[in-house]
């Protein structure tokens, strides 16, 4: 690989430093990341093509300029690409823009390489995409929040509940101040506990339901109810309470919360009882891409006689599924949260592997609910 002139990695990081204290003065909303971590990648792959992926509302303002100039000034030789369609997670790489563009390495910008176990993980890892490599860098995005004022809006009403043990939870962007917020609890007479780092995915709470039946509830600290209901689905019930740490609004994800959606869930599986044609979907995300989950969906459905027909996509939406008017009945093997969230928007039962299976009696309903909705893969 050709090499190019640069500034060098001391210099590069006196000036990048410099660069972000100048913006945050500028914009006190400024979101920060680790530019060490690009640098080092930088240094490692040494890439002629970056494509760089952001999530969404993040490709324009002080935070995208930032990262554009430091590219333009560093490493000005270096062919950039935008992925410019919508990003929804780590599970949700533009790998198939990194191909088509034969770019060296993939910069995604906004959530962490979320991985259990105790392995130690490269800095950048190497992903597949059909028969091709490509170098990924995921870069976390951290945003600062005010941990006093979060846990004096939320006191009272914890203490109004009676908990005594809190589950302490939030979203990647807000991990590194998660140990502020305990200490403000365990001040205030609380037990507060944080499941290892405390971040959960919309599709992922088993740090959750590793404590939960150690504490009397979860707080989580994340904007809107999109990670609190993953939390009290994942636990079975286990009461929620999300405060936003921006606006300190709170919300709960109540018993009742729970119950209304077992039963919208149970109603999607006896109105798909009747189907005869059914689509199995799955998806072209590599991290949501669950293809012995659509086997597995295909082969059951078959032995019952039933006409089934394995669509693959990118983004499974109401509108596409418009599209397929024959069919009755989905089982969903992309992502999980579209059973969850959205299942209400598609004119026909949306179901996931797990309610097929309690529809075709390979489990029972109260058998599918030990193990709950989250995490996802509980077969």
């Amino acid at each position: 690989m050709q090499h190019y002139h640069r500034t060098s990695i001391p210099e590069a990081k006196q000036l990048i430093l410099e660069r972000a204290l100048i913006m945050t003065i500028i914009s006190n909303v400024l979101h920060r990341y680790d530019k060490n971590l690009v640098l080092e990648a930088m240094e490692q792959v040494n890439p002629r093509k970056v494509v760089l992926q952001f999530p969404e509302g993040l490709t324009t303002g002080p935070f995208f300029d930032d990262v554009i100039t430091t590219f333009e000034t560093f490493w000005p030789t270096v062919e950039i690409y935008i992925a410019g369609n919508p990003s929804y997670g780590a599970c949700d790489l533009a790998l198939e823009e990194a191909v088509l563009h034969q770019a060296d390495l993939l910069i995604h910008f906004g959530h962490s390489l979320f991985r259990s176990g105790k392995r130690k993980w490269p800095l950048v890892v190497t992903m597949r995409h059909g028969s091709n490599r490509i170098n990924v860098l995921h870069v976390p995005i951290r945003i600062s929040i005010n941990a006093h004022d979060v846990v004096n809006r939320v006191a009272n009403v914890l203490k109004s509940k009676n908990w005594e043990k809190v589950g302490l939870l939030t979203t990647v962007q807000h991990v590194h101040q998660l140990q502020e917020v305990k200490e403000s609890l365990v001040q205030l007479g609380f037990d507060a506990i944080i499941p290892n780092s405390g971040q959960v995915l919309g599709c992922d709470v088993h740090l959750a339901t590793s404590v939960a039946l150690k504490v009397d509830g979860f707080l989580c600290i994340a904007g809107g109810m999109f990670h609190a209901k993953g939390i009290a689905l994942g636990t079975g019930g286990k009461p929620t309470i999300v405060i936003d740490p921006y606006t300190l609004t709170i919300h709960e994800f109540t018993d009742a919360d729970f119950q209304r959606f077992l039963r919208q869930r149970w109603a999607s599986i006896e109105k798909a009882k009747t189907a005869q044609k059914w689509g199995v979907v799955s998806s072209t995300k590599q991290g949501q891409m669950n293809l012995v989950q659509a086997r597995l969906a295909i082969k059951w459905l078959k032995e019952e006689g039933k006409d089934v027909y394995h669509v693959v996509v990118n983004d499974f939406t109401p509108h596409i599924a418009l599209n397929f008017t024959h069919i009755e009945a989905w089982v969903n093997t992309a992502c999980p949260r579209l059973n969850i969230d959205d299942a209400p928007r598609f004119h026909v039962p949306l179901l996931d592997i797990n309610e097929l299976a309690v529809l075709l009696g390979k489990k029972s309903w109260e058998e599918h609910l030990e193990r709950t909705y989250i995490p996802w893969r509980n077969l």
